[in-house]
């Protein structure tokens, strides 16, 4: 769970590399917030800073601060920086397990370049080093297949081991990224005689546990490779650098490295240390052959893209992998298997990022001209270049893939409107828009709360338009859930999702199964079904079937059972691992993928669904978006409610198109829902998004003037104590002004976040009563004795002294006394930590859970919560009890009993609060605050957020149909309500006895409303009575909910009446007011704890918004490895990806020419440090290597003198100064 994030700034008219680093941080830190560290490469220095963060530290902003430190304003260009985020999974949060990592260090290596003056080879000392930031998993590598022989896959301790020995150098830190850091420095060569002389006796070796070749050897072999370069011609020389660039043909190329070959070959014999060592190994002749030809491919072939190519073959695990070397210089190498990596460019830079979202925030964000988005197994490499081939930037880019043999291609931008090999951003609906760093700034969490109305609306108004993608791709969701042609599968919708996303795809699910009756549903966690689909029935496991194999019906395998199946897959971010895999992982089963995010733009869409994000693309028919975005808080609220109404929006519209296109052969298992009820549903969702919603995100005008809720409550009352029905509407119609929902939050958040801060300010106090009464020498009770009295005795003295010492010993509590009285809070309950419960249905209750747990992540020990949720009609009673003291604060969301499929809900509820209310202490109990649509609360109640302002239209169970017209006056009182006020239950039976249906609709009586303040069980009762069994006919009061009686041109029984009714009553249940209910509770517990962070601010205020952790983005392999391959897999699964054949075969297909296949052989050559160094030679570099020349042309070997090594001056680059920087930041 890491991130990667770079630059490359290649002009100066662009945007500061600071701001740039600031802005891409703030977005890669969804993926991990724990330590960071960055390598950045000018001036022919290169900088490598590492440091952990402290708790309540941004880490963006210290990664700036860091950098700016290090490397300074104003740095010249070319200027490249790779930084890495990351979030601790194989090894400790230390400094030193930080990334980027590095294998060896602090090591001089004498390379050889081409002089630009004389056209000869040359050597320069330079620092050598690899440098590798990783986000994903390495967990195996294939060493024999990597090195020609026999395939051989040795898990990462072996593979350290192995290479500790060949690197002669222990690993300097932990994990698993390390590991690929030496196997990059093993197999990246290029330029250098000692790496290619040691990858090519690295590649003899008989098998892994063969015994490396001796050092002396080693260098002896480097000396002869580095002598022989020194004696190419110039012309050859020149032609074997620029070769690279396509400016040679193969066959020449593989002519002139045979020459080579042969002469580094003669040279092995006839040196003593290296033709020993072969000759013990076998035959001299051969051997001394194939290591020198694999040195000389080595040297010219093994570049780093080369490398890290070859590297990824064979690995195994997930790898979003960036490489950087000092030996070449400011370029760049990105990959990605099971790792999601993108690189933009805009006008003189290039950026790259694990997040999408990093290359499109900010300054930088805004100038994005285009962007590449690196499929599975792609390797991109970029370096400085001229503007003249690559406008856009003076740049050079390449890409090659790990599934095939075909060389690297250079990459190309002709056009700064169209492109082949990028997808364009300007003016591009698919492509996310660019992100404002305002947005990561303040409260953020309440800015997505404020944001919550408009984004919902803009979610409804998406399914409004028949033309809209959401549109078409519910349509399409349709005819896939309910073909024409019945279909042999098992199950027909999988729904998935991973911790909020599951939580609401569960609800919507139980609702579609209300509404569709016949779909055949399964709903799990994504880690399950990814667990049942990959895994492998074994000797291990002795053939038994795991426990992921209950998430599907049993008879078949998980595999055969989503075989046609429609796989719905919900997660706002699009990548999370778990979702995206299981996504994968389902698509090679069969299954067709829909996707829900929070925006288009997402991993999800284009690697399993395959949406393209060419400009003028269309939009997949199956993705549905909310456009929210990327959303910095981790604590979830808009993103949770906008794939709520979102998932809402796609069951009406199925519903919609079931009925408008389906209508004949349609049944009632098919859909339960008739298009009025339809109507209806679509009614009460209009009013909750354009109204309800506004009232519960944002305050009242009087709420603004400093009115409370309970005083405009208290005057509202004193001048209306009834409230009458407005039957056109279904709504009182008193004339009190409405109270916002959202003031009632406030007004009760504020409250208990003064419990939640009384800890804190009690130590405050204590610490300042301690200070000021020992600094001046005078407890407090005996400064006033002796103020009282001159002279008082001794034993008075001693008392005093002894209630004094009582004083500081018990001073916190006195302060919290004093606290509660001054706040008019209860005195006696429990001093410390408050816990608080939640208590509504699974989904609320889990995501507001999440929601507040997020909140209070930075707080410190005394001014935090501890939260929990349960379901009351469940499990709340088993599960809570006995975690109830004095003082436990209980949120309880309940259901609208006067609703008749909801009142069993409203009294479990209730009877589950009053189960916990009657556990007391000296008198004391829990504190209990209700949140709910209806005015009725018991006396029980402590608090209550009642959503009466909501003019909601009345259904029909809760009309008594009779003749007269009059409205009827009902009792009203404001809260808190007694239930002396509420009408009997004998009424109630009476009002329900006496209810009957009109057939005819011009003597349609007017209803009146059942809005009494009512007990639940009075209510409950009341519904046990049958109304008369008629027929219902069309209702002409379309305000009443379920009052239209029609189905189709037929009228409908009373018990199809109620039946339909029954269903729609539970879907508004669960799709509106489950809604209305959990939007309350954000507002709630965002007033908690913003009053628990600013209370004490700036001395021991945190932030809300993120955590320690800061994880938004789940990028671990849970519960699998991203490798495993399905247990049974289609025909149709996707090819595997080929890592690697032969050393000898790579070097074959990396030798042939294709244009701008390869770097030029000076990219190599010059800039920064190395980190191995051979001593000494076997022969000088001004000697006569004793070569016998006479096979050979003349005009391949320089006839004159070896040239001398000249300092560093403008024609060779200057060795690269290579700093690090260790910091730690860790709290002591």
């Amino acid at each position: 769970m890491c991130g990667n994030l770079g630059l490359l700034l290649v002009g100066d008219d662009v945007p500061k590399a600071v701001d740039m680093l600031l802005a891409m941080g703030q977005v890669t830190s969804m993926r991990g917030a724990q330590s960071f560290g960055f390598v950045a490469s000018s001036q022919g220095r290169m900088r490598v800073h590492k440091a952990v963060v402290r708790k309540r530290e941004d880490i963006a902003v210290n990664l700036a601060r860091a950098f700016k430190r290090t490397v300074g304003r104003g740095v010249a260009r070319p200027l490249s920086v790779c930084a890495h985020l990351r979030f601790a999974t194989s090894s400790k949060t230390t400094r030193r397990d930080a990334h980027p990592h590095v294998w060896l260090q602090n090591v001089q290596s004498k390379v050889v370049t081409l002089n630009p003056t004389t056209q000869l080879f040359t050597t320069h000392w330079v620092s050598r080093a690899v440098v590798v930031t990783h986000n994903g998993d390495f967990e195996a590598f294939d060493l024999g297949a990597c090195f020609g022989r026999a395939s051989k896959c040795v898990d990462l301790s072996v593979l350290r081991d192995w290479l500790t020995q060949r690197l002669e150098a222990p690993p300097p830190s932990s994990g698993d990224s390390i590991v690929a850091a030496g196997m990059l420095e093993l197999l990246f060569a290029a330029g250098d005689p000692w790496a290619a002389a040691r990858l090519a006796f690295v590649a003899s070796e008989s098998g892994e546990a063969a015994d490396p070749a001796p050092r002396e050897v080693i260098a002896a072999t480097a000396g002869i490779l580095s002598s022989t370069l020194l004696r190419v011609a110039h012309n050859v020389a020149s032609e074997l650098s620029y070769s690279l660039n396509g400016q040679l043909t193969a066959e020449t190329r593989r002519r002139h490295l045979s020459r080579l070959a042969d002469a580094v070959a003669q040279a092995l014999c006839a040196d003593l240390k290296v033709s020993n060592y072969l000759a013990a190994r076998g035959s001299l002749v051969d051997l001394s052959a194939a290591i020198a030809a694999a040195a000389v491919r080595g040297f010219f072939e093994a570049d780093l893209r080369s490398a890290t190519r070859q590297f990824l073959r064979r690995a195994h695990g997930s790898f979003g992998l960036v490489v950087a070397s000092s030996l070449a210089p400011n370029s760049l190498v990105v990959a990605s298997i099971k790792q999601p990596m993108a690189v933009g460019i805009g006008p003189g830079f290039v950026v790259y990022g694990s997040e999408r979202a990093a290359l499109h925030v900010g300054r930088h964000g805004e100038a994005l001209v285009a962007r590449r988005v690196l499929s599975e197994g792609e390797v991109v490499w970029f370096a400085p270049g001229v503007k003249e081939s690559f406008p856009v930037c003076a740049v050079r880019m390449a890409t090659a893939s790990t599934n095939d043999d075909r060389p690297f291609r250079a990459l190309t931008f002709s056009s700064m409107t169209t492109s082949r090999d990028f997808d364009m951003v300007r003016d591009n609906p698919l492509v996310m828009p660019p992100i404002r760093p305002s947005a990561f700034r303040g409260d953020v969490v309440g800015k997505d709360i404020a944001e919550i109305p408009s984004a919902l609306r803009k979610v409804r108004d998406s399914f409004r338009d028949p033309d809209s993608p959401n549109s078409r791709a519910a349509a399409t969701l349709a005819r896939a859930l309910f073909p024409s042609d019945e279909l042999d599968r098992v199950v027909d919708l999988v729904v998935i999702g991973a911790e909020s996303s599951l939580w609401l795809a569960e609800q919507w699910a139980a609702n579609v199964r209300s509404a569709f009756p016949k779909l055949r549903i399964v709903v799990a966690s994504s880690n399950k079904v990814l667990a049942s689909l990959t895994a492998v029935a074994n000797d291990s496991t002795c053939g038994a079937q795991t426990p992921g194999y209950t998430v599907f019906p049993s008879g078949c395998s998980p595999a055969e059972a989503v075989r046609g199946a429609v796989a719905l897959v919900v997660s706002h971010s699009g990548q999370t691992f778990p979702s995206l895999n299981a996504s994968r992982a389902l698509k090679r089963a069969g299954a067709a993928v829909f996707s829900v995010a929070g925006l288009r733009d997402t991993v999800v869409a284009s690697d399993v669904i395959g949406q393209s994000f060419a400009l003028g693309a269309p939009h997949s028919d199956h993705i549905f978006s909310t456009d929210t975005g990327i959303r910095l808080a981790e604590a979830a609220s808009l993103t949770t409610v906008a794939i709520h109404v979102l998932l809402t929006e796609i069951l009406y519209a199925v519903a919609l198109e079931l009925r408008a296109n389906r209508r004949a052969a349609l049944s009632d298992d098919d859909c339960a829902l008739v298009s009025s009820d339809l109507a209806d549903l679509r009614q009460l969702q209009d009013e909750c998004v354009d109204t309800n919603v506004a009232m519960l995100c944002t305050p009242t005008p009087n709420h603004r003037a400093g009115t409370s809720p309970a005083a405009r409550r208290s005057s509202s009352a004193s001048t209306d104590d009834s409230a009458s029905i407005d039957l056109e509407s279904g709504a009182p119609s008193s004339s009190r002004p409405p109270i916002y929902p959202h003031d009632e939050a406030v007004c009760h958040g504020r409250r208990w976040g003064n419990h939640v801060t009384e800890p804190f300010l009690a130590f405050l106090l204590s610490v300042a009563y301690v200070l000021a009464t020992v600094t001046a020498g005078t407890p407090c009770l005996g400064a006033i004795l002796d103020a009282a009295y001159d002279h008082p005795g001794t034993r008075v003295r001693y008392a005093v002294a002894f209630l004094d010492a009582v004083l500081y010993a018990f001073f916190p509590v006195v302060a919290a006394l004093a606290l509660r009285l001054v706040q008019r809070r209860v005195l006696l309950a429990r001093f410390g930590k408050r816990t608080v419960l939640v208590l509504d249905v699974p989904q609320v209750h889990q995501c507001v859970v999440a929601f507040a747990q997020k909140l209070f992540g930075l707080s410190y020990g005394l001014n935090g919560i501890e939260v929990a949720g349960f379901n009351p009609s469940d499990h709340a009673v088993h599960r809570c009890l006995h975690r109830v003291v004095r003082g436990t604060l209980v949120a309880l969301g309940v259901p609208d009993g006067r609703l008749r499929a909801l009142i069993d809900s409203e009294c479990a509820a209730f009877l589950t609060a009053s189960q916990i209310k009657s556990i007391e202490n000296w008198g004391v109990g829990p504190e209990l605050v209700t949140i709910g649509h209806h005015t009725y609360s018991p006396a029980m109640v402590d608090g209550a957020i009642i959503f009466d302002a909501f003019k909601r239209p009345a259904f029909l169970s809760e009309v008594a149909h009779g003749t007269g017209t009059k409205e009827v006056a009902l009792p009203s009182k404001p809260f808190p309500r007694s239930p002396s006020s509420a009408a009997s239950p004998s009424a109630l039976l009476l009002a329900a006895q006496s209810a009957s249906f009109s057939a005819s609709k011009k003597q349609a009586a007017r209803p009146s409303v059942l809005r009494q303040t009512s007990t639940s069980d009075a209510r409950r009762v009341a519904f046990l009575e049958r109304p008369s069994d008629k027929d219902v006919a069309s209702s002409t009061q379309r305000t009443i909910i379920g009052g239209s009686g029609e189905k189709g041109n037929s009228p409908r029984s009373l018990d199809d009446v109620l039946k339909s009714l029954t269903v729609v009553e539970t879907l508004y249940e669960g799709r509106i007011a489950t809604l209305e209910r959990q939007i309350a509770f954000y507002v709630f517990f965002h007033t908690i704890a913003k009053r628990a962070s600013t209370a004490l601010w700036p001395f021991f205020g945190f932030d809300t918004w993120r955590s320690q952790a800061g994880t938004r983005v789940a990028t671990t392999p849970s519960p699998t490895s991203p490798a495993t391959e399905m247990s049974d897999p289609l025909p149709q699964q996707a090819v595997r990806v080929e890592r690697v054949t032969t050393l000898t075969d790579f070097q074959d297909r990396q030798s042939a020419h294709n244009e701008g296949s390869h770097l030029a052989l000076g990219d190599f050559f010059h800039v920064e440090r190395d980190r191995r160094a051979y001593d000494t030679l076997t022969a000088d570099d001004d000697s006569d290597p004793g070569l016998d020349l006479s096979a050979h042309d003349a005009a391949f070997w320089h006839a004159g003198p070896i040239p001398e090594v000249s300092t560093p001056n403008d024609d060779v680059k200057p060795d690269v100064n290579l700093v690090y920087h260790d910091e730690t930041l860790d709290a002591p």
